[in-house]
């Protein structure tokens, strides 16, 4: 299904009170990171319709970056052009003919909880912490580190 300009805004507002709970639990009271002139890459693991990138570009936008980026692994042709009009550039390593669902092109397509999210979050911080104390100390970082 395709929405409309005012079909998304009304999504967007349904769907607000969940993205705020998100937010908040996975950023907990840590400031967003600026993207103002920055390149900002929004990955997802595909998109069938292309709904939920939509959404993240618009509000992407409103942040100021240099240009918005979108990376997936597969997407169907219609929504990987329709995602060109609104990012500045899309990356799609696959836009099969016969898209189906997206859980179909994957061996394993688990949902994950809040708290394997926050786990993740935290070990990826973590490591940024110990490669930037590595790099202050003289050390050299290993590729594992990046």
């Amino acid at each position: 299904y395709r929405l409309d300009d005012a079909e998304l805004a009304a999504l967007v507002r349904k769907e607000r009170p969940e993205l705020d709970r998100r937010r908040i639990a996975y950023r907990g009271d840590r400031r967003a990171v600026s993207i103002s002139g920055k390149t900002a890459i929004l990955v997802d693991d595909g998109a069938a319709t292309g709904t939920t990138m939509k959404v993240a570009i618009r509000a992407m936008k409103h942040r100021s970056p240099r240009q918005i980026v979108v990376a997936l692994p597969v997407a169907p042709a219609e929504t990987v052009a329709e995602l060109s009009q609104e990012a500045d550039r899309v990356v799609c390593l696959s836009q099969p003919a016969r898209f189906r669902a997206l859980g179909f092109h994957y061996l394993s397509f688990p949902q994950l909880s809040d708290e394997e999210v926050i786990a993740t979050l935290r070990d990826a911080r973590d490591r940024r912490k110990a490669a930037a104390g590595a790099n202050r100390a003289g050390q050299p970082r290993s590729v594992k580190d990046t």
